[in-house]
């Protein structure tokens, strides 16, 4: 049986896949390649606390690393600036992550934050620039386990 955890991870990508259809989106694996815009989306950490009623109050911090290609910048859109275009890209996934605000179906997952984003201080721009986008879900599951009911 699934952990709520990955329900959360797989619900994400699954809503970015269908929200971005012309781009790569993934959950995060040992390689991770594709076309460019590539969205990576992977679990980061959880924090845990006592939530009484035999159950636990949980956040998991989940990550969306986006990455475009600089030559797609649109000349009109973005001015031809490949970190504008990110900014767009970013935009676009954010959008997503509350349009529905509703979360893997499941009555455990409370809500959905977005934390912020950081760009990447990259070397070689030429072949993409990225962006890590930071997202925290709060949910509550039992004291007997994670997994979903």
């Amino acid at each position: 049986m699934p952990t709520i955890r990955d329900t959360i991870l797989d619900a994400l990508t699954a809503r970015l896949q269908v929200g971005l259809p012309t781009w790569s989106v993934q959950l995060r694996d040992l390689v991770n390649k594709g076309a460019l815009p590539l969205a990576v989306v992977y679990y980061v950490g959880e924090d845990k606390r006592d939530g009484g009623n035999d159950a636990y109050d949980c956040s998991i911090s989940i990550a969306v690393e986006i990455s475009v290609a600089p030559e797609d910048a649109d000349a009109t859109e973005d001015a031809g600036n490949p970190f504008k275009y990110l900014s767009r890209s970013v935009g676009q996934v954010e959008a997503l992550i509350h349009a529905p605000d509703e979360w893997a179906g499941n009555p455990g997952i409370n809500d959905v934050r977005i934390d912020g984003h950081d760009v990447a201080d990259t070397e070689d721009e030429d072949l993409a620039v990225s962006a890590l986008l930071r997202l925290t879900f709060t949910y509550s599951h039992a004291l007997a386990g994670p997994e979903v009911a």
